[in-house]
């Protein structure tokens, strides 16, 4: 079996529901749709047909192994869950977007999008006659429509509008006028109890309103509206009675009734779900759920059975008999919001892809067969809801990416993560935690717990001036030293020593050996260790002035500085640039490659000279191949919301690089559906040999918004790797490339070669080629070709700027890293050379 090219996905940005019987859950993904086990959380099988995204499930009202679909293709589905096969489809006229739908006996009732998505309309389809009602409703946007039982005597169907609750019941949709239900506070969801006498909405300030009799209402408004025909607002005079609960702090995420009408069910951004007595007004709790709530469907044959909807991709089943949680159901993890944070990376010893959630909470997902393994609560927390004044008081807004830094070692034995979270010396100050994780041997490993913690040291970076931050942690390949860089100027080395432990006996733990300031003073932004572990490198702030200097790991000895490589002082003012600096050396090379804010450098740590750089500065990410030469970047990752939102097209490219070489050996682009902001993303492979035209990235237009892109190399002698092996490039591991939208896809070998293809299909997806070079002008660099004349390249053949330069070249020679020297028949070659020119 072959890795899927794309999985994942978002499992909750969509209504979900359970079978009647209890048993699967329905769910939205992309435009696939999924069933899992509702008793052990298992995946299933996977249902496909739809064109576009799919927007909703609904069960068929009298049979369990039926369940409705309806998509932004337009389309209604009928799918049988004894097979997974289609067994009706009906389009809606004009194709209409269709962003929620209810289905009430043979009738289905949506709202769709209108005019190119900047009106909405509520329409109903008569599954019998397969056509739509004439009649269409007009809303301000397509919002979620619910509806009653199909049991009830009189089933209603209502939405929300902004200020106002919208109800019809099924004789009247669209021929009369709705029962309307105002508010002085925009609504956020909306539920109808199944027997249909009563809806229940929740608002923006947390409130829940109750609307009783409302069958009783509609009937009165229906006769009160023959007799005064000419009153415009007949409705006016018999509102429903209404009550009001208040305990959510945040707008209200999710409403629902309970199977008998008595409960009603509510969560929103405090991760608790809330049982209401809808007659007495009390409430139970169960909280600590690990994310905010966004949905919530309840299970026909089991009135206790309720399926919740997390932000963070997670679908819980509940018991609200017992208060407990059945089952659960994990999708990957969303990436974090700050670009340059940890987001995704492989954990080598199994070929789980790690990623970094919100509240210190490391998710161990198996990309091949696209499962949640595992997860690492780093640190308890607890989720606290705050007004925003209160938010803004305390400065936690800044707190969403808890995980500063995270790096594993080459075996993945050991763990090293770097947490901040509030100080609890000063509200508006923030506390550095670094702890080293030992991983558990895998005949002993619990869930919940790959990982146990060995050390733990609070603000590492502690001086007299106050606390620094840690802005980047490495662990040397060969021996047993961790290194970490600080916005404080210095750098510190840990090593392991033996300690007593009560019931353990001596121990093996964490503690600093040396603390060393930087060369300049400046603060530092990122740290590396060379492949042998003999040298260690520093990237400081001021990039201009010469920002990376190396030193000898043993004795803490001073090297050597690496000449500057970029001119420009202040950081670039995009948003999706690169937010830390990344430094990294590649195996068996003399090569080390610095990424920052301002663009790429490529150094020769040999000559101690530049071996070629350019300015750019919508980098988003990087990352290296532990296990060969090459390394990749993320680039111009943006999404258009102007004249081109309705299509498909580049929103940003993956290139791969291989040693000093300046050329990409393969670039993909990242599509992504702009009627969906959320759609997965698609890499379209396009290789770039060196004599193609110029290629610049089309990142600089206005109205756009910027989209998480994260990539990692599948390490070997794994399963993932075996299987994605031979997709990949040559020589090359394995590239996943993981999006905000929760999806990850594999970056194949590239099939197109042609010269003209690769920059038509370019220009296709939105990105603009720059002109050719004229005939018999320079050879354009490798960046030039990609990124046009926007992007300096550098070169620099000035002397190395190193202890010893004013030594004669030919004992420069060999004035370097063992690691780094290069084979003695070129050594000596050039030697002789020196020699006999001087």
């Amino acid at each position: 079996m072959v890795l899927p090219r794309i999985g994942g996905g978002q499992l909750t940005r969509r209504p979900n529901t359970l079978t009647h019987s209890g048993e699967l859950v329905v769910v939205c993904n992309a435009e696939r749709i999924r069933v899992y086990s509702a008793l052990t959380g298992e995946f299933v099988f996977e249902m496909k047909g739809h064109a576009d995204e799919v927007t909703g499930v609904c069960m068929h009202p009298y049979v369990d192994d039926k369940v409705y679909s309806c998509s932004r293709d337009g389309t209604v589905k009928l799918w049988n869950l004894d097979d997974g096969t289609s067994s009706s489809t009906w389009e809606i006229p004009q194709h209409l977007p269709i962003e929620s739908m209810t289905v009430v006996g043979d009738m289905a009732y949506m709202s769709c999008f209108w005019r190119g998505e900047e009106a909405g309309r509520a329409l109903a389809f008569d599954f019998v006659e397969g056509e739509a009602k004439e009649v269409r409703v007009k809303l301000s946007t397509p919002r979620q429509v619910v509806s009653s039982h199909s049991s009830a005597q009189n089933p209603i169907i209502a939405t929300h509008d902004r200020h106002t609750i919208l109800v019809w019941d099924t004789k009247s949709f669209g021929s009369k006028s709705p029962l309307a239900l105002h508010h002085t506070k925009a609504f956020t969801c909306v539920a109808v109890s199944p027997d249909g006498t009563k809806v229940a909405a929740g608002d923006v300030s947390g409130r829940i309103l109750i609307w009783h009799d409302v069958q009783e209402a509609l009937t009165l408004r229906s006769m009160q509206g023959e007799e005064e025909e000419n009153d415009e607002r007949p409705w006016a005079y018999v509102e429903p009675p209404a009550a009001t609960v208040h305990w959510h702090a945040h707008p209200v995420g999710c409403v629902s009734f309970s199977m008998d009408g008595k409960y009603i069910l509510s969560g929103g951004q405090e991760a608790v779900l809330v049982l209401w007595d809808v007659r007495s007004g009390s409430r139970a709790y169960l909280p600590r759920l690990g994310g905010p709530l966004t949905g919530i469907s309840s299970c026909r044959m089991d009135p206790a059975k309720y399926c919740l909807r997390q932000l963070n991709n997670t679908i819980r089943i509940v018991n609200t008999a017992s208060m407990v949680i059945d089952s659960s159901i994990h999708g990957v993890r969303p990436l974090p919001d700050v670009p340059g944070h940890p987001a995704a990376v492989f954990e080598s010893h199994t070929g789980n892809a790690v990623v970094v959630g919100p509240h210190a909470v490391l998710q161990f997902y198996d990309v091949y067969k696209d499962v949640h393994v595992d997860r690492l609560q780093l640190s308890r927390r607890n989720i606290v809801s705050m007004s925003e004044s209160h938010e803004k008081e305390l400065s936690l807004t800044s707190m969403d990416a808890d995980v500063q830094c995270l790096a594993f070692s080459q075996d993945a034995s050991l763990l090293v993560t770097v947490e901040s979270k509030p100080d609890a010396s000063g509200a508006s100050s923030t506390a550095n935690i670094m702890k080293f994780w030992d991983r558990v041997p895998d005949e002993s490993r619990q869930y919940g717990a790959p990982y146990t913690l060995n050390t733990i040291s609070e603000n590492p970076h502690r001086s007299s001036s106050g606390t620094h931050a840690i802005t980047g942690v490495a662990i040397n390949p060969i021996l047993d030293i961790v290194g970490t860089s600080s916005s404080s100027g210095e750098f510190a080395l840990w090593g392991t020593h033996e300690t007593e432990s009560s019931g353990q006996g001596r121990i093996r733990a964490w503690r600093k050996i040396a603390m060393i300031p930087g060369h300049r003073g400046d603060p530092l932004t990122s740290i590396a260790f060379s492949m042998d572990g003999t040298v260690v490198a520093v990237s400081g702030a001021q990039h201009a002035s010469g920002g990376v200097s190396l030193w000898d790991t043993a004795t803490c000895a001073f090297i050597g500085e690496l000449p500057p490589a970029f001119a420009c002082h202040d950081a670039p003012e995009k948003s999706n640039s690169l937010q830390r600096d990344s430094l990294f050396f590649l195996p068996d090379s003399p090569t080390l490659v610095f990424v920052c804010q301002h663009g790429i450098a490529v150094y020769n740590v040999l000559s101690m000279s530049i071996v070629w750089s350019a300015d750019i500065s919508n980098i988003c990410t990087v990352a290296p191949d532990p296990y060969s030469q090459h390394w990749a970047i993320v680039m111009g990752n943006d999404v258009c919301k102007g004249p081109m939102a309705k299509e498909q097209y580049a929103s940003g490219a993956v290139l791969l690089f291989h040693g000093e070489d300046d050329h990409p050996r393969a670039a993909w682009m990242i599509r992504r559906q702009h009627s969906s902001l959320e759609k997965p993303a698609v890499l379209n492979p396009a290789s770039t040999p060196k004599d193609h035209r110029s290629i610049r990235s089309a990142c600089d237009q206005p109205n756009v918004s910027r989209c998480r892109t994260e990539i990692a190399f599948v390490p070997p002698k794994t399963r993932p790797y075996e299987h994605a092996r031979p997709l990949s490039i040559p020589g090359c591991s394995p590239l996943v490339v993981f999006s905000q939208d929760r999806e990850f896809s594999l970056a194949i070998s590239p099939e197109i070669t042609d010269i003209e293809e690769i920059v038509q299909s370019l220009a296709d997806h939105g990105i603009a080629a720059a002109p050719p070079a004229e005939a018999g002008g320079a050879r354009q660099s490798g960046y030039e070709q990609i990124f046009g004349s926007q992007a300096r390249h550098h070169t620099t053949d000035s002397s190395p700027v190193l202890k010893g330069a004013t030594l004669p070249v030919h004992t420069r020679l060999f004035d370097a890293p063992s690691h780094a020297l290069p084979p003695m028949t070129t050594l000596c070659t050039e030697f002789l050379s020196h020699l006999l020119t001087k």
